[in-house]
């Protein structure tokens, strides 16, 4: 995707968030709450129809307008195994690097599972030396 140019308005497009933006004049409306300028807004909704299905027109603060891609489920099924694909690369390059999945230790004196970080057993309630 690139920019578009719509009624003399530049979005850019954000492909990190797969969407175009533009920035025009802060206005208020009767209730003191900022909306963008009307003609930005009107090229807003123009390009999100321009677009197609699956486009939406935003708003947020400070002038700012949005024509967002909607996210269907293939879409958010392919994020989540894009997620759990980088998850599982940095725990088999840097094994736990955010201590969630700490090997389970055992005690010396004769095996036990170890309940916490403490280091006296559970089961024969020696000390292991851990």
């Amino acid at each position: 995707m690139r920019d578009r140019v719509i009624d003399g308005y530049r979005f850019e497009f954000d492909t990190k968030h797969e969407m175009y933006e533009c920035r025009g004049q802060v206005c208020y409306d009767d209730y003191h709450d900022e909306v963008p300028e009307e003609k930005l807004w009107k090229a807003t909704q123009k390009l999100a129809e321009e677009l197609g299905t699956g486009w939406t027109a935003e708003h947020s603060e400070k002038g700012w307008v949005e024509v967002m891609k909607i996210p269907t489920i293939e879409d958010k099924i392919k994020l989540v195994k894009e997620q759990q694909a980088e998850l599982n690369q940095l725990m088999e390059n840097e094994g736990d690097p955010y201590g969630e999945f700490e090997e389970e230790r055992k005690s010396e004196c004769c095996g036990a599972k170890m309940i916490d970080d403490c280091d006296l057993c559970p089961e024969c309630k020696e000390h292991t030396g851990q």
